[in-house]
C-alpha cells in the first residue's frame, strides 16, 4: 500500500492524471523522489513544482525508488511500459484512473494486459465501476484536491453584469460515422438548438479551446454561423468557470467542475454521438430536451 514517505517516482503524460496527482501530493504536503512527464502532463507539474528535475528516461526515474505511481492516458505507452518495468524490477505499482470510460483498456497494450498493484480513483463513481472491473485489484478512493482547489479559486471570482454562456471545446476523435469530426458535429448541434436552453434576451457566449487545440480550429466554423461570440482569453480555466452562469460541452472534465460550482450545465453530444460517459446527474443532455 502507499505510504508517502516511500521513495516515490511519478510518471505521467495525460492531462487529466497529472491534474489529480500534482494536487494530491500538494494536497498531501509531499513530493516524489523522481518524476518522468512528458507531454502536458510535464508542463502541468512543472507548474506547480518549478524546481523538480525531470528524469530523462522511465528506467532513470524508476531506478532506486519502491514505489512507482502512473497516469493511465492512451496517447502514448511510458506509463504502460513503466507498469512493466516495475513488475520486472519487485517495484509496487499505482495506477491512477483519472475518467470514468475504457477502464480495462486503459492497462492494454498489443493485446498485453499488465495491471498495478493498486488503482487509484477519486470519485465514488470511479470507486463503483472500477470495484466492477478488477475485482481481484486493491482499489482505493483519494481525496480530490484538484477538484477542491478549482472549486475554491472559480468561487472568488465576481459575475458580469451581462451573464456568460462558456462553451468549452474537446476533440472527440470520432466522427459518428457522419466524415465530421465530432467536436465540430456537437458545436453545430448546440448553436441549432441554443434556444432549448432557455437564455435571457442579453447574454455573452464565450468560446474556449481546449488545451490541445490551435487558436484558429473554430474561427472559420463560427464565423459561418448566426451567433455572436467570444473567444475566452482567461488564462486559468476556474476564472471562466466562475464567472459563468451556464457551462456547455461535450463530456470534457471541466463540466464535473460546474457541476460542483452548481452551475447550469449541458452537454452538446449531438443524438448520433456515443452515450455521454460522464455519470453526473447534473449535467443536462440537450439532444434530452
Amino acid at each position: 500500500m502507499f505510504n508517502k514517505s516511500a521513495s516515490i517516482s511519478l510518471i505521467a503524460n495525460d492531462a487529466g492524471s497529472a491534474n489529480l496527482l500534482t494536487h494530491f501530493f500538494m494536497g498531501i504536503n509531499t513530493q516524489p523522489a523522481k518524476v518522468f512527464m512528458v507531454g502536458p502532463a510535464q508542463k502541468i507539474w512543472k507548474n506547480s513544482y518549478t524546481d523538480t528535475l525531470i528524469s530523462n528516461s522511465i528506467k532513470e526515474a524508476i531506478n532506486g525508488c519502491s514505489v512507482v505511481i502512473t497516469g493511465t492516458g492512451w496517447q502514448t505507452d511510458i506509463e504502460h511500459e513503466a507498469r512493466i518495468l516495475s513488475n520486472d524490477m519487485g517495484i509496487y505499482s499505482i495506477a491512477c484512473l483519472d475518467h470514468w470510460v475504457n477502464y480495462e483498456e486503459r492497462f492494454i497494450r498489443n493485446g498485453e494486459l499488465v495491471l498495478p498493484d493498486e488503482i487509484w480513483v477519486f470519485d465514488d463513481h470511479a470507486l463503483h465501476l472500477a470495484s466492477g472491473i478488477f475485482p481481484d485489484t486493491n482499489i482505493f478512493l483519494k481525496q480530490n484536491f484538484y477538484l477542491e482547489h478549482m472549486v475554491n479559486l472559480a468561487k472568488v471570482e465576481k459575475q458580469p453584469k451581462i451573464p456568460e454562456l462558456l462553451y468549452l471545446s474537446e476533440p472527440m476523435r470520432n466522427d459518428w460515422g457522419k466524415n465530421i469530426q465530432g467536436e465540430f458535429q456537437a458545436l453545430d448541434f448546440f448553436i441549432q438548438n441554443i434556444d432549448k436552453i432557455r437564455l435571457p434576451d442579453e447574454y455573452n457566449f464565450i468560446f474556449r479551446f481546449h488545451p490541445s487545440e490551435n487558436i484558429n480550429k473554430y474561427k472559420k466554423f463560427l464565423d459561418e454561423r448566426s451567433i455572436k461570440y467570444t473567444f475566452d482569453i482567461n488564462a486559468n480555466i476556474s476564472t471562466s468557470l466562475g464567472r459563468s452562469s451556464w457551462v456547455v460541452g461535450c463530456q470534457t472534465y471541466a463540466l464535473v467542475i460546474a457541476c460542483a460550482l452548481e452551475k447550469n450545465v449541458f452537454s452538446s453530444l449531438p443524438p448520433q454521438a456515443s452515450p455521454l460517459i460522464l455519470p453526473h446527474q447534473e449535467i443536462q443532455q440537450l439532444r434530452n430536451l
